[in-house]
């Protein structure tokens, strides 16, 4: 959808926000977006990249393997970077991570994505903004990811205490349904078990490799 024209209800993080034309430079500079999302309309031929929009900006989180564990709390989570969607034409085509440090300053080091990932954000998006608590409450944007499962989530953080909203992106886990609204303990009771499974596997792994070695 085109998100110039759309109102959304979904609150963009103002800090995240702060990066948008240094993403946009750094696309520019380094012509990073393929030209091939449209090549039957043929409308890359002569493109021109200063027409780039950064059009979504969230922080995204990494939620360590140990945390998920111990505290089962998506609080417990690192900001590690800010994300833009950038889109051309009305249409999403690239998202550009703006890495931060410890303190969140940024540190002009970027990531440009490509392909289904992009797409599978910006359709959740689209998908979230039509539900009635968003219309009615306050959330901010975020990403959830949780490198040691390959699990990532968009994560509307309320204002209020408990109301907060995770909704898992991509179809890579078949064990965890996609495209469903999760609150935060129902998604932690959905993936402990398999984060279990994943830690005692491991530790069996271990075992086995220290007696072999003796």
């Amino acid at each position: 959808s085109d998100r110039t024209t759309q109102a959304r209800a979904l609150q963009l993080s103002p800090r995240a926000q702060s990066g948008a034309e240094y993403v946009c430079e750094r696309m520019l500079a380094k012509r990073r977006i393929r030209t091939d999302f449209s090549t039957e309309s043929g409308m890359m031929e002569n493109f021109d990249f200063n027409t780039l929009e950064s059009v979504s900006a969230h922080g995204v989180y990494y939620l360590e393997f140990d945390d998920l564990l111990n505290k089962s709390d998506p609080l417990a989570s690192r900001l590690i970077s800010f994300r833009h969607l950038i889109q051309v034409f009305g249409q999403i085509v690239a998202a550009v991570e703006v890495f931060v440090d410890k303190n969140g300053q940024l540190l002009r080091s970027t990531r440009v994505s490509l392909g289904r990932y992009v797409q599978f954000t910006a359709q959740a998006l689209d998908q979230l903004d039509l539900l009635d608590r968003v219309r009615l409450e306050h959330f901010e944007v975020r990403v959830l990811r949780i490198r040691a499962m390959c699990l990532t989530a968009i994560w509307l953080k309320s204002d209020e205490a408990g109301r907060d909203i995770i909704y898992p992106i991509g179809a890579w886990q078949s064990w965890l349904p996609t495209a469903k609204v999760y609150t935060v303990n129902d998604y932690i009771a959905a993936i402990l078990p398999r984060a279990r499974y994943l830690l005692e596997s491991s530790l069996m792994l271990e075992r086995r490799e220290f007696v072999i070695s003796r």
